[in-house]
């Protein structure tokens, strides 16, 4: 340990119980008083550390790695402003339970209320949003080290135990901050650490017990389920040890599947999984078709809302939410049956106990028949449209990479208009609050993650959001294509209400900007092309996952040609469904 001075040495002692606890991911943002963090964070050779300047990109960067890895990281930044930039990150990380350790520097005591430079109120700064919180005293010689590792320890599990989310430890430093001698004599300290130091284990073991459900609650669920056919949902799953249970549910219960994009199922060619179900839902009568009387909804939220105004208004006898975050998931107050769970082990253990059902399939074809409208119109459109990009970018990515989507229009086109044959996917995006924040450095954290290359599909508005992050492409371990659809504003509101109301919404709802994102990427050094036809993207879409570096794509799309296409597609739908 270094015992160079006090500040020094309790680092020291919460870095590495944190890498002991198997936490080796930091973001770190440049500060001063954060200066013993951040050096503790560099001489431990079992912690991996990205330097970032802009906390809130920082905080987006470690939450993207969390989503696609599962296990936490950590954020260190100085006191003042640095910490209120973590909080965008911090409600997305509570609302959608991902484990999130942030460790600020602060001011001692006698600089609080009193005027002091880069100084505010830091506990309680996350309110409810942080499981847990801790406010570490300044360190000091007499300060019983195991405290402080027993600290580290409970903020490690309360950030593990359901519903997973962030923790805030707070740490006050006095000068000084560089690694000086102090004259403190640490021997006693150290005395107290021997057995720690030669166990190489954290100093309080602990292991967050998975969510378990007895015989009898399965049981009691299969027989719910058997009692009427149903419709399944399945909303946001983590990765395949998740998805293939769910899979093998689908393939014995024989239902209509409604798979959200988020769940990785929505683009798998299987005879259960209703492509395009946001847009066949305008459709009376597929509406009827699949109009059952019990729902079984596996995973997270899901993104439609056409989805959520169907459910809303269905005669149901039960509605069963399968997941494994205890808080509800239910805006149209339907559950019946919420069951807090290890998801995998819930439809391993349900797959022998359930009926098949052989039942009408008419929603089979119409399916079909949405697919081939989609792709008619989309072929029938060269210009760059946001169906056909979509559709483009899914045959045309290399399998095995990830995928991050942006909230606002581009996860509803994902969900919308992917099609059958592209396979289970690893889709990423931030929907605990489904903001537009920072989603450029959640995506670049969700490569580092997965450890493969990711494309990037995201607005113009968002990437303007989030320009400080392109910075985290260039020397990211994974690259990013960034793939902007700029139409020059923000056009989901042209799908909204308010749009009927012409007098205020160009200016104050849909605000174009008439700009483009070439010098931002030449700014960071990031090659860029701009296309505006769907042929020119393929081609630069091809050559972008070839060089394996970074790049941003610029998909210029005409508003008006992208309204007419979606609204062809739309009332072909239901022509050709209710009509034909």
């Amino acid at each position: 340990m270094n015992t160079v001075n006090v500040n020094a040495f309790h680092t020291d002692l919460i870095v590495e119980e944190l890498t002991r606890c198997g936490i080796t991911f930091f973001c770190v943002s440049p500060g001063s008083r954060s200066t013993p963090l951040t050096l503790a964070v560099a001489a431990n050779s079992k912690a991996t550390s990205r330097i970032h300047f802009d906390e809130r990109g920082a905080a987006f960067y470690a939450l993207g790695y969390v989503r696609a890895i599962g296990k936490p990281a950590v954020l260190v930044c100085t006191s003042g402003t640095a910490v209120a930039n973590y909080l965008p990150a911090v409600v997305e990380a509570s609302n959608d339970a991902l484990p999130l350790i942030l460790i600020t520097a602060d001011r001692p005591p006698e600089l609080q209320d009193c005027g002091a430079n880069q100084t505010i109120t830091q506990p309680g700064i996350f309110g409810s949003f942080v499981r847990h919180e801790a406010n570490l005293e300044c360190p000091s010689a007499d300060t019983d080290p195991t405290d402080i590792l027993q600290q580290i320890d409970l903020a490690v599990s309360k950030a593990l135990e359901a519903p997973y989310g962030p923790v805030h430890i707070n740490c006050q430093f006095r000068e000084p901050l560089a690694p000086v001698e102090d004259g403190s004599d640490l021997s006693n300290s150290l005395s107290r650490l021997g057995d720690w130091q030669a166990s190489q284990m954290p100093f309080s073991s602990s292991e967050s017990q998975p969510f378990t459900v007895s015989t009898d609650l399965i049981q009691r669920l299969a027989d719910r389920i058997n009692a009427t056919s149903g419709l399944l949902i399945v909303g946001r799953l983590f990765d395949s040890e998740q998805r293939d249970p769910v899979l093998s549910l689908v393939d014995k219960l024989r239902w209509p599947v409604f798979a959200d994009a988020t769940s990785g199922l929505s683009a798998i060619d299987h005879e259960c999984i209703i492509h395009h179900f946001d847009l066949l839902l305008q459709s009376e009568t597929f509406r009827s078709s699949v109009c059952h009387r019990q729902v079984l909804h596996i995973g997270g939220q899901y993104v439609s809302k056409r989805l959520l105004q169907f459910i809303e208004s269905a005669e149901l006898e039960g509605y069963i939410h399968i997941g494994n975050d205890p808080r509800p998931k239910d805006p149209g107050r339907r559950v019946t049956d919420n069951v807090t769970c290890n998801i995998a082990r819930c439809c391993e253990a349900l797959v022998p106990l359930v009926d098949a059902c052989d039942g009408n399939k008419g929603w089979r074809r119409q399916s079909s028949t949405a697919e081939t409208v989609i792709a008619e119109e989309c072929k029938a459109t060269p210009e760059a449209t946001e169906p056909g990009i979509v559709r483009a970018l899914l045959e045309n990515r290399h399998k095995g990479g990830g995928l991050f989507i942006a909230s606002s229009m581009p996860i509803r086109n994902i969900d919308m208009f992917a099609g059958p044959g592209h396979g289970s996917l690893k889709i990423g995006a931030n929907r605990g609050a489904s903001g537009i924040d920072g989603t450029i450095a959640s995506a670049a954290g969700y490569a580092v993650g997965l450890d493969k290359p990711v494309t990037l599909l995201i607005g113009d508005l968002a990437c303007l959001h989030d320009l400080n992050s392109l910075a985290l492409l260039n020397n990211n371990s994974q690259s990013v294509t960034v793939v902007i659809l700029n139409n020059n504003g923000g056009r989901i509101f042209e799908h909204l209400p308010v749009a009927e109301f012409k007098e205020h919404f160009e200016s104050c709802f849909v605000t174009p900007h008439g700009l483009s994102f070439e010098h931002a990427a030449q700014m960071f050094n990031l090659p860029y092309e701009c296309v505006n036809t769907t042929d020119a993207f393929v081609q630069s879409y091809t050559k972008a996952q070839d060089r394996l570096i970074s790049t941003v794509i610029e998909v210029t799309v005409d508003p008006t040609t992208n309204r007419t296409t979606h609204r062809c597609i739309v009332e072909r739908i239901k022509h050709e469904l209710d009509e034909g």
